[in-house]
């Protein structure tokens, strides 16, 4: 009898269990099902809601090549009747404003997907096959994977459902002017990025120092300080954007760098501090390399030379010099003019080179010796006269050439000058008396 009640009773646990972990299925299988529903419609809401549209930071793959490497802005009017406005004006259209309106949707996959799929001259772009000659356009998507989008937040992130790429998007205020918007960053990106710009930029990443190089095709080879551009290259694909206006530097993935245990992806700019800061690890910064450092390695080169006119930006004392100078040579010869000065490096010593023409088409060069030296803020110029006959000659008859040598004789201080990342022009401030500024061009 007891083993008939225990049998019994076995079976019953059994057949409860059972009966219980189909409940659990069923209801399981039901709440993911009513899961996926209810994010849909709550995804389409809030893509729906943003009062301005949204930035896209839009990297077609996951390459470091341009262009399917490169990071492209989009702007994306997204709006609760079903359709979207986007609009670039980027590297992808030769920096001309496009804007095109087309249909969206949320659809059910493995999870929410927000889809684009009637074709739209922006996003499509970078997934048609013909507009990039490999076949397979610039490989991008236009179905994107919502992984996170709060209700109350100015973000949401997105992944391309073929290529797995993250997409962050972040809201626009209500009135974005999409023209002008893709205008502004492309003129600050421009200032401080200059293709021509002969300095290297300065990443920190806490205590450890990189050069980064190829910022202007935003594309940046970083590689450590102590390390070589070639055997130490590592590239990092980035963005700049607007986001309530404050200029973001936003890297696609963390800037993570062999042997450096600090990494971080997003900087803002500082006018203040004239570089940018890491929004996470405000020891993360990006900036030009030492000035002073700049100036005298090219300086001591011996191949550049570092040059002012009456064009250049200088003090009211400064031009007043070079403006002397100027009309006293054409009181020697009416043809003769001011072209230009410049520090050279030539024999262990720094020269004063002055340029003047002696004719519309014929320019003629003399030169004035310092002895040189170094110091943590700058250099500082000694006078030991002309280098040649000539250059005294000219002296005694351009006598206001001597108050140019005045100025430079004595330390200089080193500045950046207006563009803080471009270091094509430099800013000399003698020490004895500040008021005697000028800029310098690197030629």
């Amino acid at each position: 009898m007891k083993k008939i009640l225990l049998y019994t009773l076995a079976f019953a646990v059994i057949f409860n269990f059972s009966a219980c972990k189909n409940e659990e299925d069923d209801i399981f299988d039901d709440s993911a099902a009513n899961r996926i529903t209810k994010a849909i419609n709550q995804y389409k809401e809030r893509f729906a809601s943003s009062p301005g549209g949204w930035t896209m930071e839009y990297y077609p793959t996951n390459g470091l090549e341009y262009p399917t490497g490169s990071g492209y802005l989009l702007l994306a009017d997204i709006k609760k009747d079903g359709t979207v406005r986007f609009a670039i004006n980027n590297d992808a259209t030769g920096y001309e404003y496009y804007e095109d309106t087309s249909l969206w949707e949320m659809i059910r996959d493995t999870g929410p997907v927000i889809s684009f799929s009637t074709y739209n001259e922006v996003l499509h772009m970078f997934s048609d096959p013909a507009i990039y000659d490999t076949g397979n356009g610039l490989e991008g998507d236009y179905e994107f994977v919502v992984i996170d989008l709060p209700e109350d937040g100015n973000t949401a992130m997105i992944k391309g459902k073929k290529r797995g790429v993250y997409v962050r998007m972040t809201k626009l205020p209500a009135g974005t002017d999409y023209r002008a918007y893709l205008e502004d960053v492309n003129e600050k990106q421009a200032e401080l990025f200059s293709a021509t710009a002969p300095n290297k930029l300065l990443m920190t990443l806490g205590e450890d120092s990189m050069y980064v190089e190829q910022m202007s095709t935003m594309i940046p080879n970083i590689y450590p300080v102590s390390g070589d551009a070639i055997a130490n290259e590592s590239y990092h694909p980035c963005i700049l954007l607007n986001v309530d206006g404050k200029y973001v530097l936003r890297f696609r993935a963390e800037v993570e760098i062999d042997g450096v245990e600090t990494t971080e992806q997003e900087f803002i700019w500082n006018p203040e501090l004239r570089m940018f800061v890491g929004v996470n690890d405000e020891t993360c910064t990006l900036q030009g390399e030492n000035p002073v450092d700049f100036f005298k390695k090219a300086l001591e080169g011996g191949s550049r030379a570092w040059q002012w006119d009456m064009k250049s930006n200088m003090s009211a004392p400064v031009s007043a010099i070079l403006d002397n100078i100027n009309n006293q040579f054409i009181a020697v010869n009416k043809n003769y003019s001011l072209s230009y000065i410049q520090l050279k490096f030539k024999s262990g010593q720094c020269q004063m080179v002055l340029g003047y023409k002696t004719s519309k088409t014929a320019t003629t060069k003399v030169a004035y010796n310092f002895d040189y030296s170094s110091n943590a803020d700058g250099v500082a110029l000694s006078y030991t006269g002309p280098e040649t006959t000539a250059g005294e000659n000219i002296l005694k008859r351009v006598t206001a050439i001597q108050d140019m040598i005045n100025v430079l004789n004595g330390s200089l201080t080193v500045k950046a000058s207006d563009a803080p990342l471009d270091y094509t022009n430099l800013k000399l401030i003698p020490s004895a008396k500040a008021d005697d500024w000028f800029d310098v061009t690197y030629k």
